[in-house]
């Protein structure tokens, strides 16, 4: 259901963060041709068209990343509180017996803490789409400019990835662990 109704707005949305990405990855190379100049291979017309591309590409990603920002801010706490709603609506529906301290814990904690994340998913989830283009990009133009050296980057990428999803299961097991430390606490109170 929240896909169907904030499905296209989000969509449009990840555009903007598209625009936005693939300017950065041009970014530094028309800063590499504009170093031509100073190396006498371009004339000054040519240098001056490649740093009025630059300051351009700056202003749009200036003018392209605020919206972008700001409407992820709004779609994410629509989408929270749509989410808020309909656990509230399902708790009205619960009769009295089923209601009990452990149950309306857990209704607080999805809602105080789980719901807030979705401001977080919202902000993330176009790159879930653009990584693998802006990666396959990349690795393109490093081919072309660096030849097969590149591999020595990309292996160092490779091994630390390993590194990054153990330190990624370090971190949930003490934040599992403070969660039941705040459950006691909620209880002491």
């Amino acid at each position: 259901a929240l896909i169907r109704c904030y499905g296209w707005q989000l969509l449009l949305n990840s555009i903007l963060i598209f625009i936005e990405e693939m300017a950065q990855v041009s970014q530094p190379l028309l800063v590499a041709q504009l170093q031509g100049y100073f190396d006498n291979r371009i004339d000054f017309n040519t240098a001056l068209l490649y740093g009025a591309s630059i300051s351009s590409i700056v202003t749009l990603i200036w003018l392209v990343h605020h919206p972008y920002s700001q409407n992820v801010a709004r779609y994410g706490m629509r989408v929270r509180v749509a989410c808020c709603g309909l656990v509230y609506r399902k708790s009205l529906r619960m009769t009295s017996n089923s209601l009990d301290s452990k149950t309306s814990g857990r209704m607080l904690n999805l809602l105080a803490n789980d719901a807030t994340r979705l401001d977080q998913v919202l902000l993330y989830l176009p790159y879930f789409v653009i990584a693998p283009l802006q990666l396959t990009l990349i690795i393109v133009l490093l081919v072309k400019k660096v030849d097969i050296s590149y591999l020595a980057g990309l292996l160092i990428f490779i091994f630390y990835l390993p590194l990054q999803a153990s330190l990624a299961k370090i971190f949930n097991y003490f934040r599992y662990f403070n969660y039941f430390f705040q459950i006691h606490e909620q209880k002491i109170l």
